[in-house]
């Protein structure tokens, strides 16, 4: 079988956090376990690069200018986009062939450029032919997947509110 390419375009930080970086590993694992020959590569901010290194993944620190370059002399039959914003960068644009795959967290509908677009929310109704939504397409590591269902009180006694984000103010010790 012929030797696929994937770019992956997803960014991790302390503003934002590193969900969109561990939400695409668990895909990228997932592809590289069906598919073995696949070459991933990933571009990405500088904070998020050795998290992909340890998980075995080529890694190069996101410039348009080196992605543009790539995706028309590499020609990636796949690209995941992954990113805080729907229309952001070059990676998103009609430059080649690939497959255009984006994971979304989006409560609205707006326009996405993507050939399939995944939304953890279950938002029904979305301008886009190839569009699923709800948590059954919410790609979870291993270690959350295979977790025995946990059993619920029928009281509620504690509640935690987790708004997401990332160590702004650079408190967070290693």
């Amino acid at each position: 079988p012929k030797k696929m390419k994937l770019f992956v375009r997803a960014d991790g930080n302390g503003e934002i956090g590193m969900g969109h970086i561990m939400r695409s590993l668990t895909v990228c694992a997932a592809l590289k376990e069906s598919i073995p020959k696949l070459e991933v590569t990933y571009y990405t901010t500088a904070p998020a690069m050795e998290i992909v290194k340890k998980n075995k993944f080529w890694v190069k620190l996101f410039q348009e200018s080196t992605m543009q370059h790539e995706i028309i002399d590499k020609n990636p039959d796949f690209i995941i986009l992954d990113l805080r914003k729907h229309l952001d960068d070059l990676s998103s644009k009609p430059l080649n062939r690939a497959l255009k795959v984006r994971f979304i967290d989006s409560e609205i509908a707006r326009e996405v450029r993507a050939d399939i677009i995944i939304n953890s929310f279950p938002l029904p109704q979305w301008p886009h032919p190839n569009y699923y939504s709800g948590l059954q397409y919410l790609p979870l590591r291993q270690e959350f997947s295979q977790l025995p269902p946990k059993q619920l009180r029928k009281e509620v006694k504690k509640i935690t509110i987790a708004l997401g984000g990332g160590d702004q103010l650079g408190e967070e010790k290693p």
